[in-house]
């Protein structure tokens, strides 16, 4: 038979202490997870409850810009910039005033000048305060103001003629979810330095001369635009590419769009019916155009585009693009695409 191990009296003690040590362990585990999570419904419920900050008050809103009623007695337009004259004028665009949306920002609201031309207002950075309602940008805004970036709220729906002319921007971007529906003539034309912009879904018209820039590179036009005007794209000097959105919706191109443009290849998408004269018009490095359409555009003729080697068309459209009226010249030109 064997024979029982008796255990000393400081064994036990070991082990009567490491038992209270577990039992220590768990109660402290079970009462952490219920601390933490008691902590993290408390900040969960103060920040859903906790309203966001206004940028400015009221009565420091009213030291900088004189407002205006809209017709719908709803929202207001800041009409009138009446802050200090100065030079490096850093300008926030507030959300609310007395509780009610700001819609719409009026007409050169920064853009006045002197007797020299020289801009009263030197604005140098631009931001919107979050949750921003402002729809309209109206004309001459922030026209050739010293602005080199900005963020456009998704709430704008409409960017006015001259909006944002002859700034020193380099980049824009567009909020998610954005609303913008038209950028109106030279919305951001001669805004020289712009060389980023990410165009947004929902976008439907680009206006004539609306980027008439020298340094934008890369472009995407949302599958939602439907048209775009003349001389949108003029003198991008520096456009290496341009591509359009799967599903485009596009069906007219206006003269000149990408006049002096260099990339040296370009898609069209399938839904283009309309496209205007010269609009690779001293576009030198542009040696293939593809047609997705098995209809061709109509056109006056792809005019000074000596350059154009292959003009590539649906293969079943092959011999409908060949004959047809401002196609028929370049009939040698155009092949069947892959």
């Amino acid at each position: 038979m064997p024979q029982k191990t008796k255990l000393s009296t400081k064994s036990c003690v070991y082990i009567s202490l490491i038992a209270l040590f577990a039992a220590l362990l768990a109660l402290f585990v079970t009462f952490g997870s219920i601390s933490s999570a008691v902590l993290v419904h408390h900040l969960k419920t103060n920040s859903s409850n906790k309203a966001e900050k206004p940028y400015y008050t009221d009565a420091q809103i009213e030291q900088l810009y004189q407002l205006t009623l809209n017709d719908d007695s709803q929202s207001y337009t800041i009409s009138k910039y009446i802050g200090e004259q100065k030079k490096d004028i850093h300008v926030v665009i507030p959300a609310k005033y007395k509780n009610l949306p700001i819609t719409q920002l009026g007409n050169d609201l920064f853009s006045e000048e002197d007797e020299n031309y020289d801009p009263i207002f030197e604005v140098t950075s631009l931001t919107f305060e979050k949750n921003s309602n402002v729809k309209v940008i109206q004309e001459n805004c922030f026209y050739a103001t010293l602005i080199k970036t900005v963020t456009i709220p998704a709430s704008v729906e409409i960017i006015e003629k001259d909006a944002f002319g002859e700034t020193d921007l380099e980049t824009v971007y567009f909020e998610p979810n954005s609303k913008l529906k038209e950028i109106k003539r030279y919305g951001f034309a001669r805004s020289y330095n712009l060389h980023t912009v990410n165009l947004p879904e929902g976008l439907k018209i680009i206006n004539p001369y609306a980027f008439e820039c020298d340094d934008i590179i890369n472009l995407v036009i949302p599958s939602t635009v439907t048209e775009i005007g003349e001389h949108a794209f003029y003198n991008c000097t520096k456009l290496e590419s341009v591509k359009f959105a799967p599903n485009s919706q596009l069906t007219t191109i206006g003269n000149c769009c990408f006049q002096y443009a260099t990339f040296t290849s370009i898609v069209f998408p399938e839904k283009l019916a309309s496209l205007g004269s010269n609009c690779f018009c001293l576009s030198r490095n542009l040696e293939t155009i593809e047609f997705t359409s098995p209809t061709p555009p109509s056109t006056p003729g792809l005019d000074d585009c000596s350059t154009v080697t292959k003009i590539y068309v649906p293969a079943e459209s092959l011999e409908v693009y060949k004959t047809a009226d401002g196609w028929s010249r370049y009939a040698s030109k155009i092949h069947p695409s892959n």
